[in-house]
């Protein structure tokens, strides 16, 4: 249900946690009422999570660029970077419907 008191933005109004007979709540009325510390819980783990794989990934990066100008030639750097992230992205341009030419 959309509260009407600010048209320019909608915002939920949740139901007051009502007694449906005497001495029993409402079903579902308890989860309700935890339910905004769990969605910021959540929305925290997926940002720090989110944030360590970015660490991460970019990191390792750098670090095998480094590794890999004083071992590998340039051109063939370039390939084996490319090509396992041409293999990991095929199946997800065919899954999303792209032609392959």
């Amino acid at each position: 249900m959309l509260s009407d008191r600010n048209p320019d933005r909608a915002e939920v109004v949740r139901p007051p946690l009502t007694e449906t007979a005497p001495g029993r709540v409402r079903p579902g009325a308890r989860e309700e009422a935890e339910q905004p510390a769990r969605t910021a819980l959540g929305r925290r783990l997926r940002l720090v999570l989110a944030f360590g794989a970015v660490y991460i990934f970019w990191g390792s990066t750098y670090l095998a660029i480094r590794v890999g100008v004083e071992t590998i030639p340039p051109a063939v750097m370039v390939g084996l970077r490319f090509l396992p992230a041409g293999l990991l992205l095929l199946p997800v341009a065919r899954a999303l419907g792209q032609p392959l030419a």
